[in-house]
Order: C-alpha cells, then structure tokens, then sequence
C-alpha cells in the first residue's frame, strides 16, 4: 500500500516513479543469515533526462543513405 501511495503523489507532483527489486538465492541467504523471503527494494521518483547520445533512426536508414 506504501508503494502506491508513493507512485500517485509522484504522479500528482508531475514526475515519474518506479520501482526495482531483486530476490537473493539460497546461497546469499545462508550466506548473510538472511531469512528465507528477503530481499532488495529500491523505489525512485524522478523526471526525464535528455541524452544527447541517444537518437530515434528509422529502420535501415543506412541503406537509404548509401542509395540502395
């Protein structure tokens, strides 16, 4: 319930949220005493981020650029 209370105020507040988790293995969890359902949670909130060096191409372009 916490998490979804988080993902509608990011919403309301006109930015973005996710979240990522992963689950540990056996081994990792004798190997940290740690119980048998634990795991990793990381929740963000955040916005867009341009990267210049990202771009949208069409498909094949390069073969319409060499005339074929």
């Amino acid at each position: 319930m916490i998490g979804q209370v988080l993902y509608l105020e990011a919403q309301a507040q006109g930015v973005k949220a996710t979240v990522t988790c992963c689950f540990f293995d056996d081994p990792v969890h004798e190997l940290k005493g740690l119980p048998d359902d634990a795991g990793l949670y990381h929740f963000t909130v955040g916005g867009p981020r341009e990267d210049a060096r990202l771009a949208t191409l069409a498909a094949y372009h390069h073969l319409e650029a060499s005339g074929r």
